[in-house]
């Protein structure tokens, strides 16, 4: 266990999000643990920090029925509706299942605390497709530090 992490209790919380059918070119999305797919306002799909926190690990799947080309998009989490951190840059939707996660040892997604009234959403920056994926389902999890 990474030092930052003992004595603290240390949860997840889903990320679920419907059926998207084809995600437009150079746009942001946004999902949380919702039935509603991903939308392009940050308000619906947000989750409240149950307690003091820190958000250690972001860990999302992508499975695209219908791959699109190679181009690389970002994942964030955006927390608040004003700060956003990286995940990863080098996303893809180029094969049926994709994985996006950070190094939560090494490179957690952040170091600031979050309170309960905090909440986060997960954003996605789609890339400028020469051919779009079609048929994509989002699924995950966001791995918290809680306060003691």
């Amino acid at each position: 266990m990474a030092p930052s992490l003992i004595d603290r209790p240390v949860y997840s919380m889903p990320i679920l999000s419907a059926n998207q059918t084809t995600p437009a070119a150079s746009t942001n999305y946004y999902i949380g643990h919702t039935s509603l797919g991903p939308t392009t306002s940050a308000t619906l799909p947000r989750q409240y920090i149950p307690l003091s926190s820190t958000i250690k690990l972001v860990q999302l799947m992508i499975f695209c029925l219908v791959p699109g080309s190679a181009e690389m998009g970002s994942v964030y989490v955006r927390i608040n509706d004003t700060t956003d951190y990286l995940v990863s840059d080098t996303v893809q939707w180029n094969a049926a299942l994709n994985i996006v996660f950070n190094d939560a040892r090494n490179n957690p997604v952040m170091t600031e605390e979050l309170t309960p009234t905090d909440y986060w959403i997960i954003k996605i920056v789609t890339p400028a497709w020469v051919t779009p994926p079609t048929n994509i389902q989002y699924w995950g999890t966001v791995g918290i530090a809680g306060d003691v």
